[in-house]
């Protein structure tokens, strides 16, 4: 059985209501209306929005980041970004998306997101999710959520974990498209995060193809 937790998000500038299939960005119905800010104060980045330059770039307000993961999603480059690739997650049971949880964000913080994730075009929804966040000692990843980062054996440890609710921004179905790839500079933010990836899931990173210009 699944573990990953069915999303409720919004399509916007959509006449009816669409249900996507399990292995579709989201097991989630889209409706027709952008939802009100949130009330939480979180926001789980897992691309380019890794980079605490690009979110003070932005103007996003936000006090402290912790290293987190989706369980259940995989990272995929397939946002359309016109000519080039952004990052996005699917559902994709038995694999798992860490990135970074940004704490202390604000209506201004999901104002700004909303702007430069294009939400009003309906190119990302934004959604509130269930995240999980180690509990070692520097609230780093050691083994990762199914000990998937010991010798590849994910019989081995787990890091212990606890779960919030966090804002999370996901790529809407009439802009993904494959066969993109991301630009060499929208890797390198993406990679920022390093200090709060597990060694191999950042190494993995590291080896995603990027536009020879």
């Amino acid at each position: 059985m699944s573990r990953f937790n069915p999303l409720t998000w919004l399509w916007p500038n959509s006449s009816s209501a669409l249900t996507l299939s399990p292995d579709s960005t989201a097991n989630a119905t889209v409706f027709a209306e952008i939802p009100p800010l949130p009330t939480i104060d979180t926001c789980f980045a897992y691309g380019s929005n890794m980079s605490a330059d690009q979110m003070n770039e932005r103007k996003v307000p936000w006090t402290n980041r912790y290293a987190a993961a989706m369980r259940d999603y995989r990272l995929a480059f397939n946002s359309d970004g016109g000519t080039k690739a952004a990052a996005n997650i699917m559902s994709h049971p038995g694999e798992n998306v860490y990135g970074i949880v940004y704490e202390g964000c604000n209506s201004q913080s999901f104002e700004n997101l909303d702007w430069y994730e294009e939400v009003e075009k309906g190119r990302y929804v934004r959604v509130e999710a269930d995240i999980l966040m180690p509990l070692t000692e520097d609230r780093l990843w050691r083994y990762g959520l199914d000990g998937e980062f010991l010798n590849g054996n994910k019989l081995g440890k787990k890091d212990p974990v606890k779960s919030t609710r966090a804002v999370v921004y996901i790529g809407a179905p009439p802009f993904i498209r494959e066969g993109l790839l991301p630009t060499r500079e929208y890797l390198r933010r993406i990679l920022k995060g390093k200090d709060y990836l597990p060694e191999e899931y950042f190494e993995k990173l590291q080896q995603t193809p990027v536009q020879l210009l």
